[in-house]
């Protein structure tokens, strides 16, 4: 082989061996931006599903959600909502299982009054996890209790609990416009 073929080997062998690293931390990179922005609903896919199909996952949710018309709630909607949740919490002294009830009610409301599609748990909490991620993990573990208090098998403890990751989602989707669409 003359030197010209070599040179040509070598570069192409940088070249490629460039691309691969580039592709691999390029990977990471996406990995570890969406350990971040999703957290731990991210982590438990990734177990799940690996890394490849979580990933896959996620930006599918973010495409759907992308196609949803979500309508920040005006400020009027916002103590509408704000006076049914305060009176969701009042009803939870006398009856700690019709409140989670009321509170699971209210936030289906709320999401389909920004413009989420409200049929399926499974769905909303999947579109919810996309502007809202670091409270969606709460959001399914007060279903999970409210599911559990209907089969009768939910403590008063257990319901606090719901109420307390429910409020959690409240707050998120009519608190402060930190991390919500308005305006985008």
């Amino acid at each position: 082989m003359t030197t010209l073929e070599w040179a040509a080997i070598i570069i192409f062998v940088v070249v490629a061996l460039a691309f691969i690293g580039w592709m691999y931390s390029r990977s990471r990179r996406t990995a570890e931006d969406f350990r971040q922005r999703y957290g731990p609903a991210y982590e438990r896919a990734e177990k799940e599903y690996g890394k490849n199909e979580a990933e896959k996952m996620f930006e599918a949710r973010e495409r759907r959600v992308e196609e949803f018309n979500l309508q920040p709630l005006s400020d009027a909607q916002r103590e509408q909502f704000a006076n049914e949740w305060r009176s969701v919490q009042a009803t939870f002294v006398n009856d700690p299982g019709k409140a989670v009830g009321e509170a699971d009610r209210l936030l289906n409301e709320i999401m389909k009054t920004e413009g989420y599609p409200v049929e399926k748990f499974d769905e909303r909490a999947a579109d919810i996890s996309v502007e809202h991620p670091d409270v969606v993990e709460k959001y399914r573990e007060a279903h999970r209790i409210e599911q559990q208090h209907e089969q009768g098998k939910a403590s008063t403890e257990d319901l606090r609990k719901a109420m307390v990751d429910y409020q959690a989602l409240f707050e998120s989707l009519v608190g402060s416009e930190k991390g919500r669409r308005a305006g985008a």
